[in-house]
């Protein structure tokens, strides 16, 4: 009777050391749900991008005084204007309005020559009258802006 006592607490032992961790263990594990970025993660990843297409797009605080701004870059010293062959030169220039309204990231897209590009941009980075920001889904953001700069040349 001793023998079959201790055979049958072995047995017991045995089994229960087998079959409780793997019970409890797979009790314990949770399904792997792959989650959702959040909100801020989102908004996070929205602030530094720079848009191409805007509900209203960024624009000049003043358009009176943008446009005088544009015709004065327009005009030429007559130092320059000699250099230069007679015609018409068009420079498109690309920056960039930030959240605040401030041009940045200045860039000449369309190079006519004789030096014009860089003064375009040159003059475009000096601008310093703050912009209305572009907006997108209610919120203020970085977006791109072109602008077309027309020299004429007439000696």
């Amino acid at each position: 009777m001793r023998i079959h006592f201790l055979f049958m607490r072995t047995a017991l032992c045995a089994i229960l050391l087998f079959t409780l961790p793997a019970i409890s263990f797979s009790q314990s594990k949770k399904p792997v749900v792959k989650q959702k970025p959040t909100e801020k993660k989102i908004v996070a990843e929205a602030i530094d991008k720079i848009f191409e297409k805007v509900e209203p797009e960024a624009g000049p605080g003043d358009p009176v005084a943008w446009n005088k701004y544009i015709q004065k870059i327009a005009m030429l010293p007559d130092s320059l204007g000699t250099q230069i062959p007679q015609g018409t030169y068009k420079v498109t220039v690309k920056f960039i309005i930030d959240k605040d309204g401030y041009i940045g990231q200045v860039e000449a897209i369309h190079d006519p020559g004789f030096g014009l590009s860089e003064r375009a941009v040159r003059m475009i980075r000096n601008y310093n009258i703050a912009w209305r920001p572009a907006s997108q889904c209610g919120r203020t953001v970085k977006s791109y802006r072109q602008q077309a700069i027309v020299f004429t040349i007439i000696h």
